[in-house]
């Protein structure tokens, strides 16, 4: 069973990205987002039906079925992000030392806790609900330029069965963004690949407007609003 916490992580641009162990090279959120300059924050809203003009242009429904919000500290690392949908609401607040995530709280109708550990080539996610239950373990994995290439979800229920596990590999960048990567859901054994087709950059080469495919169908336009320091 595919629960709204599974879709949200389905959802976001990329991975929740870290450091790997390394003196010489730092992890940068931004960077491994594909964001260039020196970025605040970051509204995303993602807008159903989209659908193509004679002039080539994509228009959408006015509604939003997720909008997602990142700040990010001096080291361009994630500090706040908050999603928002019809179903729910929730923000999460890490916890960072330099380019290191320690540790994150989550507020809202998602109540919970994380803590973060490395390995040379990966990171994992423990992530508690607010009695204390293990939730979710999330492993992601990096390439030997510090960018996320895969992302594994395991999912427990409260007597710490293991209850599904989903995987996430990234494909491709354009310009330091993704825009293709495969979800599989392996206890439904179904696969989603994805596509985002950016349409529109600012003069920083940021995205503004993304065109989201899955399994070759467009199925939603996300619009970019940027905050720079």
């Amino acid at each position: 069973m595919v629960t709204f916490k599974m879709k949200l992580h389905i959802t976001l641009l990329l991975l929740i990205p870290s450091l790997i162990g390394c003196s010489q090279v730092k992890q940068n959120e931004l960077v491994d987002y594909g964001f260039k300059g020196n970025i605040k924050s970051v509204v995303i809203k993602e807008h159903p039906g989209p659908t193509e003009g004679a002039s080539g242009s994509w228009t959408a429904e006015k509604e939003t079925t997720l909008i997602r919000t990142m700040v990010f500290d001096r080291s361009g690392m994630l500090e706040n992000e908050s999603f928002e949908s019809p179903q729910t609401k929730y923000s999460r607040a890490y916890t960072n030392q330099g380019n290191k995530k320690i540790s994150c709280v989550e507020r809202g109708e998602l109540e919970g806790s994380s803590t973060f550990s490395y390995t040379d080539s990966s990171m994992v996610e423990r992530n508690l609900n607010k009695s204390g239950v293990l939730t979710f373990e999330a492993i992601t994995v990096f390439d030997k330029n510090f960018l996320t290439i895969k992302e594994i979800y395991k999912y427990y229920r409260r007597d710490g069965q293991l209850t599904n596990t989903t995987e996430t590999v990234f494909q491709n960048r354009i310009d330091g963004y993704f825009n293709k990567f495969v979800y599989t859901d392996k206890g439904s054994k179904e696969v989603t690949e994805y596509e985002y087709i950016i349409l529109q950059r600012d003069e920083r080469g940021n995205p503004l407007q993304a065109l989201k495919k899955e399994n070759g169908q467009p199925s939603s336009l996300k619009i970019f609003t940027y905050e720079y320091k």
